[in-house]
């Protein structure tokens, strides 16, 4: 005995719970490579924003490599090919919205 519901199957709603929960678990893993992105953009500027006039020279110059490094943000990529972030999750959605939809023209 299946379970129907107005026209869908069991394997309609297996699907559609993974699907959700892929999509989620992309989401999660693209938004915390976004905050390490957004984290590192703005660590120069607290490094700055600290007193380092007050520092040694010891802490001055230890300041100056932490200000330098922090010019280039952090990203996590996907083999050096595409970097993890919201952007690319929206790239992603897009794409696979675009295929699904194709896929739907071309089997109606």
């Amino acid at each position: 005995v299946q379970l129907k519901l107005e026209g869908f199957g069991i394997g309609f709603f297996n699907f559609l719970s993974f699907f959700f929960v892929t999509v989620a678990q992309f989401f999660m893993v693209c938004q915390y490579g976004q905050k390490l992105i957004t984290i590192s953009e703005d660590l120069a500027l607290c490094a700055y924003k600290n007193r380092w006039y007050n520092g040694s020279q010891t802490y001055k110059i230890l300041l100056f490599n932490i200000i330098a490094r922090a010019q280039k943000p952090v990203k996590l990529t996907a083999r050096g090919f595409q970097p993890i972030s919201l952007a690319t999750f929206q790239i992603v959605m897009t794409m696979t919205y675009r295929v699904f939809a194709v896929l739907q023209r071309a089997l109606d």
